[in-house]
Parts: C-alpha cells; sequence; structure tokens
C-alpha cells in the first residue's frame, strides 16, 4: 500500500547513559527489521532521521509507537522514566505527564517497554527522552533497544 508509514529504530552506541532530560539515542533504522526497510520514507521524505533520532509524520492521523529500553544494573536505584516530546515538549494527559514506561531498581537485562497511541498532525515530530526533574543516571545497552512506530488510520 502506498500510504503505509512504519518504522524500527535502534541505536548504534553499545552502552549510553541517561540523565534526566537526555534523548535516547535512536540513530539508526530498518537493518535486520525485514518489511520496515523500505518503509522509512513517504512521498520521496524521509520521516525518520537518524541524525536527530526523531519521527515526524508524514500525514495526519493516529500513530501507534513501542519503545523498549534495555538496562544495566548500574544505578539501578534510579527512577527511570521514558516520555515522548511531542514537538519538543513532554506530553501530559491533562495533570500530568504521559510516559511510555518508567522503572526503578532493575537487575541486569531489565528490558521493559510501552506502547501510545498518539493523535497527530502532519510535520509533528516525536522524539524519546528520559523525563525530566529525575536524579541519577541509568545505564542502558542501546543495541537491544529500540524505538518503533507506525500509522494506523
Amino acid at each position: 500500500a502506498p500510504y503505509q508509514v512504519g518504522f524500527t529504530a535502534y541505536s548504534t552506541t553499545n552502552s549510553f547513559s541517561l540523565a534526566a532530560g537526555d534523548k535516547v539515542p535512536f540513530n539508526a533504522v530498518g537493518t535486520g527489521f525485514g518489511s520496515f526497510t523500505d518503509r522509512t520514507t513517504y512521498g520521496g521524505t524521509n520521516f525518520y532521521s537518524t541524525s536527530n533520532a526523531r519521527f515526524t509524520a508524514p500525514v495526519a492521523g493516529l500513530y501507534l509507537f513501542i519503545v523498549c529500553i534495555y538496562f544495566h544494573s548500574t544505578n539501578s536505584s534510579s527512577l527511570c522514566t521514558i516520555v515522548p516530546r511531542k514537538n519538543g515538549n513532554e506530553m501530559t494527559n491533562g495533570n500530568n505527564t504521559i510516559f511510555f514506561m518508567s522503572t526503578n531498581g532493575h537487575s541486569e537485562g531489565h528490558a521493559p517497554n510501552g506502547s501510545l497511541l498518539l493523535q497527530l498532525d502532519a510535520n509533528d515530530y516525536i522524539e524519546v527522552y528520559r523525563r525530566v526533574n529525575q536524579s541519577g543516571t541509568n545505564s542502558c545497552y542501546g543495541s537491544h533497544s529500540h524505538f518503533q512506530g507506525f500509522l494506523v488510520g
């Protein structure tokens, strides 16, 4: 179908640390993920940028996003909440920040995941960050972490 939009992004960084407000470095797409390899463009425009780890909606619609991050046990006592930023801003439900996942006290190999359905206008963009105003850092393994998204309708 000509209007399919879908991507799988991951990090080529072996290990990275997330402090409060840090962006998750999903800097590669497609390779090894089958048919998603050829669905990162729409109308000749690339909608996932590996240079800034950003998905930009090529058309208005309802999108499903999935995030999975593999955590090392280093600094496992630090709460780590992973949030979407839409057009540069943490998203809220009107009362509080919404998030993909939150973890605290994880052991080596802990890989929580979460998903969100988001209504986007054309040219809105989504990025994945650690929530602001959290203490400590969390060490992550990039090659086992991913950010996926696709247009539902």
